[in-house]
């Protein structure tokens, strides 16, 4: 698989977009397509960012079983780049909104932040 690389050898930079609530898009680190809009994060108070859904079309998913756990790996829908996974916890783990439902729990290190324009 295209797993992120170097996702575990820097711990320290995973955590930089959990904290990032500003408004804008989370486009793929390796290809730039957007995958998540910054209204759909909250807070799962895991290290790792989290949002209720995707844009639609940019992100696809496969099974899982690596570590003898089955999961759903998410990937760029356009480069494969691995994201992380998704999970359907999440009214369980923060998501406040009334659509709360899965979690996308996705490495800081696939993403790159695309803040909006300044508005006058």
């Amino acid at each position: 698989t295209a797993k992120t690389e170097g996702a575990n050898k820097n711990k320290e930079k995973e955590k930089e977009y959990t904290d990032t609530f500003d408004p804008g898009f989370f486009d793929c680190a390796r290809c730039r397509t957007p995958l998540f809009k910054s209204d759909s994060k909250f807070r799962s108070h895991c290290r790792w960012p989290s949002f209720r859904e995707a844009l639609p079309g940019a992100v696809k998913t496969r099974d899982d079983s690596t570590y003898g756990v089955q999961r759903t790996e998410i990937l760029c829908n356009n480069c494969g780049l691995h994201l992380g996974h998704v999970f359907a916890d999440g009214k369980f783990s923060g998501d406040t909104h009334p659509d709360a439902g899965t979690r996308h729990c996705v490495l800081s290190l696939s993403l790159k932040f695309r803040p909006l324009p300044a508005q006058p």
